[in-house]
């Protein structure tokens, strides 16, 4: 089954350019066959499109990991009050 973000992931075009055989192989594994497996793929799940970088490889698990562990803190950290703010 092709994944359903082929159409617009960024790293197609991206990779083709800088590392094409890599890029053409990459797809092949994650794009066609594996997609649960690929970082963006998994990005895409959690994260806004336009958060997800361009140069992010399918193989970059951990880097997404990171990215979607900032994100989480980030929407829970404690909004603080501004000195003569209102409560």
């Amino acid at each position: 089954m092709i994944c359903k973000y082929t159409k617009t992931c960024a790293f197609i075009a991206y990779g083709s350019h800088v590392a094409p055989f890599t890029a053409k192989m990459t797809k092949l594994k994650y794009c066609e066959r594996f997609q649960e497996g690929c970082a963006r793929y998994n990005a895409y799940q959690f994260l806004d499109a336009d958060l997800v970088p361009d140069d992010l490889w399918p193989n970059l698990e951990i880097k997404t990991l990171e990215m979607i562990e900032r994100r989480i803190n980030e929407a829970h950290k404690p909004q603080r009050a501004r000195i003569g703010e209102a409560d």
